[in-house]
């Protein structure tokens, strides 16, 4: 049995009969999407800390499809903040690379370096699709092997031929284009 919305306001008895129908079962549904209990468990209390601060409903027709529409929501928003967190440890990482210490190298030693990490970036944007996910997931984002091979849905030996075929690409590209800056 569901709770239908009306223009009342919420009260707490109300939210603690949507709370007890209903938070297992959006908690089931997060967790399909995202993997992790704890972080569902969260979400779905955020969603009823939400909800509760709602004066009025007065606009929801069907409450039940409106808690599901707030748990997909908050997927989303988990997954942008997430993504915006990686890209952010993705740039640290590489601005860690780039100034190890304190002493600043040689201007030309900086832009050997620069020059090597723009060729690098510019392989990986020309791998295939296949081959581009794999080594960025496995390199930029510190996946093991297996875990890329669970995330993409593929065979962890085809994660090791990509990646084996990545790599070789990548060397392959940077090592040639350090030789024509030298030659030139």
């Amino acid at each position: 049995m569901g709770v239908q919305g009306s223009s009342s306001e919420i009260d707490s008895a109300e939210l603690s009969l949507l709370y007890v129908e209903h938070a297992e079962r959006l908690q089931r549904y997060v967790y399909g999407k995202i993997g992790c209990a704890e972080t569902a468990a969260d979400l779905i209390q955020d969603v009823f800390v939400k909800l509760c601060c709602q004066k009025k409903r007065a606009h929801i027709s069907d409450l039940k499809s409106y808690l599901y529409q707030m748990a997909r929501n908050a997927v989303v928003d988990h997954y942008r903040s997430t993504q915006l967190e990686r890209q952010r440890q993705d740039y640290r990482d590489v601005m860690d690379f780039v100034d190890l210490s304190d002493d600043r190298p040689a201007c030309d030693e900086e832009a050997s370096v620069r020059q090597q990490l723009d060729s690098l970036m510019l392989a990986v944007s020309a791998l295939p699709a296949l081959g581009r996910n794999i080594f960025t997931l496995r390199h930029m984002n510190g996946f093991k092997n297996r875990e890329v091979a669970d995330h993409l849905g593929i065979c962890q030996s085809t994660v090791e031929k990509n990646l084996a075929q990545a790599k070789g690409y990548c060397r392959e590209m940077v090592t040639n284009s350090h030789t024509s800056r030298v030659a030139a």
